[in-house]
């Protein structure tokens, strides 16, 4: 397949966004090079009503772009993500947040590194982070990484202390990858980069015909996005595109306590690791190390933002205890089992 002229869709899963979700299809649509193809899936209960003034404003002003906007037939982001990946036609996918914000040569920046990539070495490649929107912003200032680091000082400081600035994911063949950046895309501002988060990555679709997103993970469905993308490393090369700006808005849906997302936080990748890891007995030793650490953390932010429930801290203790139960498990029983169980979790 030659790599010249690769076309593009992006991929949006949304949930109860309707205040944010049209402006970043709007700014996708307006691309210096723009997508074949939008495809929303929307587990909102009022998706047809977003879908009507969506589409109404995009047939108008964008009738080259293709918009499908379906309903989900799972309401889970990593259920939504894979059933746009089916309905995508294009040969490089975008899977970006609902309120993620592109730059106006995003995409063009994006796609010149998959089509200098003459010999398929690239399997992925992410939009670096700028803090404001590009319609805020007259120049964006990236942020060095994929990864939005907006933390205070003292957390930072936390982190350094107990060692947890880089034990968010734990790379499932022992020791992070080694990564070489193709001689074909060298002349190009790009970064190798182990993972990606999901405000900002993109892959081959041809990889995404064997690699999903977990369906195991349920609603809040944390480490989604790095786990597809460490999965993906293994077929090539992931990549930072320096030129490629985008602001993630982490836009706070309010849907979940302090306690639920910490504790997913520390579970979903737990399982993971149980189901992809080449040694989970290790890999579990060594989560289990983190989370002790990650406990002391979160305890002295509870304490420090007086949060008398300390709810960080309970979520993180209440994942400890049970590694022990997702270890132990038989692949087909945590297939059945995590689900239910995230469920009891989010349970009011």
């Amino acid at each position: 397949m030659p790599n010249d002229n690769l076309t593009w869709s992006l991929v949006i899963a949304t949930y109860k966004r309707e205040h944010i979700l049209p402006r970043c299809v709007r700014l996708a649509a307006k691309q210096t090079r723009p997508p074949s193809e939008i495809i929303v899936v929307d587990a909102s209960p009022t998706w047809q009503e977003t879908k009507a003034v969506i589409s109404a404003a995009f047939d108008e002003n964008f009738p080259k772009v293709r918009l499908k906007y379906v309903q989900a037939t799972v309401a889970s982001s990593t259920a939504q993500r894979n059933q746009g990946i089916v309905l995508a036609k294009s040969d490089i996918v975008f899977l970006f947040d609902d309120d993620s914000l592109m730059f106006p040569n995003c995409a063009e920046q994006i796609m010149r590194v998959y089509e200098a990539d003459r010999e398929f070495q690239v399997m992925g490649v992410a939009a670096i982070l700028a803090p404001s929107p590009p319609d805020e912003a007259a120049t964006p200032t990236p942020i060095v990484g994929p990864l939005n680091a907006r933390d205070s000082r003292w957390r930072n400081g936390l982190r350094k202390i107990f060692s947890t600035q880089s034990t968010y994911f734990l790379p499932y063949d022992g020791e992070p990858r080694s990564i070489s950046i193709p001689d074909s895309v060298r002349h190009l501002r790009v970064g190798a980069i182990n993972y990606m988060t999901g405000s900002c990555m993109t892959f081959r679709r041809s990889v995404l015909d064997t690699e999903k997103f977990c369906e195991i993970l349920k609603r809040y469905a944390a480490g989604e996005d790095q786990d597809l993308s460490y999965r993906v490393s293994r077929h090539g090369a992931l990549l930072l595109a320096i030129d490629a700006p985008l602001c993630h808005l982490e836009a706070s849906g309010g849907r979940l306590t302090a306690f639920q997302v910490t504790a997913l936080a520390a579970l979903n990748p737990a399982v993971m690791q149980r189901m992809y890891g080449a040694d989970p007995d290790a890999l579990n030793k060594q989560w289990r190390r983190i989370l002790l650490k990650r406990f002391v953390m979160n305890l002295a932010k509870d304490v420090i933002e007086r949060r008398v429930t300390l709810p960080r801290a309970r979520g993180v203790g209440f994942a400890i205890l049970r590694l022990v139960e997702i270890q132990r498990r038989s692949m087909s029983e945590l297939m059945t089992w995590y689900p239910k169980f995230q469920e009891e979790i989010l349970a009011p």
